[in-house]
């Protein structure tokens, strides 16, 4: 997507996951709270890019 104009109001949110010190279960409830707090905007009228290295591997069968 390549911006043709400025936008005057815009979130940008950056998120690092560390895998020893946060659990899967601990980021989903922060990732909640985020979704709830700061991406539902009232008026829906400002846009959010949501960034990060989440250190989830896919490939592994995690149970936690």
């Amino acid at each position: 997507m390549v911006l043709t104009q400025l936008i005057p109001n815009i979130h940008v949110i950056g998120i690092y996951h560390s895998k020893t010190k946060v659990t899967i279960s601990q980021l989903i409830h922060a990732l909640t709270h985020l979704h709830n707090s700061v991406l539902i905007e009232p008026t829906g009228t400002i846009p959010t890019v949501l960034l990060g290295d989440f250190n989830i591997d896919l490939m592994y069968a995690n149970t936690e």
